[in-house]
């Protein structure tokens, strides 16, 4: 099989290659930027950003700061351009961030919330969260703005994090599919603010590690539910999930 070279590929018009680029995590396609001075910054017109800790959590010192300042710059060529469709940030290494804890007390929690509002500010319907964030935000919470998006179509929020506080005027008009990961929401948030706020929901997803205690999910516009739990041993003769619905088509669960 022959091997494509370059040259054909930079016979491509800018379009197809962004849509090329889309296809690949954020780090990989900004490396294209080294090829030639055409592909500088083509990748940051991508409309999927994916950034991940595998530099972030890397033993190194500097490796691990390039990855903020590779999300940073990555973020700040945005200036001016099209809205981006998919952002997903993840902290997925336990060890990682208990390594970092230090240096976020002063500066993490500003530098993140910074990250995902400037992602909000253009327009993304898609936004993937997984941070485990009471290393970030002790007082619990995400961003306001996350709760307050008109754009926001898929949210997924994870994982190991609890939500103390919900903006009193949260309300997401365009969501349709809510996916939570072992978020835990004070004083029954999830079901009597969070969801309430969600008039166009059709998909929720919930995952956590052990249950609780029983619960109603009211809802007028649901379509599909999952509900899972890791730990058996945790439920209890009282615990049901109990669904509030006058859905009138079928409910996939």
């Amino acid at each position: 099989m022959e091997s494509v070279s370059i040259c054909s590929i930079d016979c491509l018009p800018d379009d197809c290659l962004i849509q090329i680029l889309s296809l690949l995590p954020t780090k990989e396609a900004a490396s294209t930027s080294l090829l030639s001075k055409r592909w500088r910054t083509l990748f940051t017109f991508s409309p999927n950003l994916d950034c991940n800790d595998s530099i972030f959590c890397h033993p190194e010192k500097s490796k691990r700061k390039s990855f903020r300042h590779f999300v940073y710059n990555t973020l700040a060529n945005l200036q001016g351009r099209n809205c981006i469709k998919k952002f997903s940030l993840k902290f997925n290494e336990a060890e990682c961030m208990s390594k970092l804890k230090n240096l976020r007390k002063g500066q993490g929690s500003f530098v993140v919330d910074r990250w995902i509002c400037n992602a909000l500010e253009h327009g993304v319907s898609e936004l993937h969260l997984r941070i485990q964030n009471e290393l970030l935000w002790p007082c619990g919470g995400f961003p306001s703005e996350v709760f307050t998006s008109t754009t926001l179509v898929k949210l997924s929020l994870g994982t190991r994090s609890h939500i103390l506080t919900i903006p009193w005027d949260t309300y997401l008009p365009a969501l349709k599919v809510l996916f939570l990961d072992s978020i835990w929401f004070k004083d029954d948030k999830l079901l009597n603010v969070f969801l309430v706020a969600c008039p166009a929901l059709e998909d929720l997803t919930i995952h956590e590690e052990m249950y609780r205690k029983a619960e109603v999910i009211s809802s007028k516009t649901i379509k599909r539910l999952s509900v899972t739990y890791n730990n058996s041993e945790y439920f209890y003769d009282s615990g049901i999930i109990s669904l509030d619905t006058p859905c009138d088509g079928p409910l996939l669960l």
